[in-house]
């Protein structure tokens, strides 16, 4: 990312020694979920799972709300002009989130841009028949959506160039803060230990607090959303470029990796709710006999009364 690692050796360990840490107290923090989780797609979507036998995890760059990429930064400002004890970060974090937002990149003293590191997401829920997530996919009357259920221990496929976090989303605004106000306390007491020589190190300190911004906010989201119960599958500086395919989706093109499934991952399939569910059904079964995959898959419908 920068040939600041080479300046300051000894620093740039230290602060990597922090990120670590301040991740372990994210996954302390989040739930992992054990067992079944499912991922609500489109008909093309799953048709795409199920003949590559592979989830597809999308760049997140390319979300449906482009909002989530500065959440974080938005509450992390708030968090520290809100609490006099962070005042020493206030100007460091009203850097990173003018150059956020404004250019979507991170520079220090204009002397380089950064880039935001690419993170490849794919989305779940720990619900297994949610009407707005089903709503999302059924946007017309004549529409369908699905989804597929996976177990969390025992369906992915992952390789040495993959780097995976996952868990659930945390959505209450007071545990995030309280994780940020964690994280902060952390580089102030670096600052101060090392206030001697904060400038010959200010670039270091300032990315180091952008990465670590940017893995929490994989795991933030607003209140708003806490009734899609949301679990993630993350990979993480992936070094594959090889492996990086691409869909088209209102005239994007958005790119994904996608990681292999096992053999029998795929525990069921469920149809959403509409007057043709009897017909779905009988298509996909149809359909999987014909790909030979995920046989063992349970066909199933959506409780949900149908609104057509």
């Amino acid at each position: 990312m920068c040939n600041r690692k080479k300046k300051g050796g000894i620093v740039f360990n230290k602060l990597k020694t922090i990120e670590f840490e301040l991740l372990k107290k994210l996954s302390a923090r989040k739930t992992r979920h054990e067992g079944e989780i499912y991922h609500y797609t489109s008909p093309n979507g799953l048709k795409g799972i199920v003949e590559d036998a592979a989830i597809w995890f999308s760049d997140m760059r390319f979300l449906n709300d482009s909002s989530e990429l500065t959440y974080i930064y938005k509450l992390a400002f708030k968090v520290v002009t809100e609490n006099p004890i962070y005042t020493d970060l206030q100007d460091i974090i009203r850097n990173i989130c003018n150059y956020i937002y404004t250019s979507g990149c991170y520079s220090v003293n204009n002397e380089e841009i950064i880039p935001l590191d690419t993170f490849y997401l794919a989305s779940f829920s720990k619900d297994p028949d949610n009407l707005n997530l089903w709503n999302y996919y059924t946007k017309s009357q004549n529409s369908l959506g699905y989804n597929i259920c996976i177990d969390t221990n025992n369906s992915l496929i992952l390789n040495s160039n993959q780097e995976i976090i996952y868990g659930e989303v945390i959505y209450k605004t007071s545990e995030q803060e309280e994780l940020l106000k964690k994280c902060f306390e952390k580089y102030i007491s670096f600052i101060n230990q090392n206030q001697n020589n904060y400038t010959k190190y200010e670039g270091l300190i300032q990315e180091s607090i952008v990465r670590t911004l940017e893995i929490y906010n994989l795991f933030f989201k607003p209140e708003a959303y806490e009734a899609e119960k949301e679990y993630r599958f993350v990979i993480w500086n992936y070094n594959g470029q090889e492996n990086i395919k691409y869909r088209i989706n209102n005239g994007v093109f958005i790119p994904y990796i996608p990681v292999k499934l096992k053999k029998d991952a795929i525990k069921s399939i469920c149809i959403s709710p509409s007057k043709e569910q009897d017909l779905a059904k009988t298509g996909l079964e149809s359909f999987i006999l014909q790909s030979n995959r995920f046989m063992t898959a349970d066909i199933k419908k959506s409780a949900i009364p149908k609104r057509y």
